[in-house]
């Protein structure tokens, strides 16, 4: 038989996927070692960032760390978007991952003004329950600093109306931001 070198990285992809599944079967861990994404941002004086992430998809066993550190100098500007996702939700794994844990923190001017941390173990805590993410399939955190931040947050809360929205304004010119949504993508 021979194979083009697509459909060869085809079959890999399909027979590791097959051996993961059975191993998964048979309760032994992939190699129980976590995915990690470690983003550092720096936005100067006179500045201007926009960072909109696409949200991150958790596969079914995955064990996710993500750190997002952003330092902002006085005089600078930012928007910022990331998202997680409650799993390949086509493929019917939701809440399917063994776990994620997620660090953001914002400095301005080398002072803490936002800091987050979590930490979801579907298998141990369910986060679909009514106090903690519901029916909601998306998560995000949007962070807005600029003197248009009120208009950011009006312009998401408009674009998705049937958002559980959350917005904390430490000072006029920012706006940290939490969504849950149950059909955002």
């Amino acid at each position: 038989m021979h194979l083009t070198p697509r459909e060869a990285e085809k079959l890999m992809i399909f027979t590791a996927g097959e051996v993961a599944r059975r191993r998964k079967g048979r309760g032994l861990k992939l190699n129980g070692k976590r995915a990690i994404q470690t983003n550092r941002i720096r936005v100067e004086t006179g500045g201007e960032l926009h960072i909109y992430y696409d949200p991150l998809i958790p596969f079914c066993g995955a064990r996710v760390c993500q750190n997002t550190s952003i330092d902002v100098e006085p005089g600078a500007r930012l928007c910022f978007w990331e998202g997680l996702m409650a799993g390949r939700v086509g493929r019917g794994e939701i809440w399917q991952f063994d776990e994620f844990s997620s660090e953001t923190s914002l400095r301005v001017n080398g002072r803490l003004l936002y800091l987050d941390r979590f930490r979801l173990m579907p298998k141990e805590d369910p986060p679909n329950t009514e106090w903690m993410m519901g029916n909601a399939r998306y998560l995000a955190t949007g962070l807005c600093l600029d003197e248009r931040a009120f208009d950011f947050a009006e312009r998401i809360h408009l674009l998705l109306p049937d958002t559980a929205v959350g917005i904390d304004t430490p000072r006029l010119e920012n706006r940290m931001s939490r969504f849950l949504c149950e059909d955002c993508y």
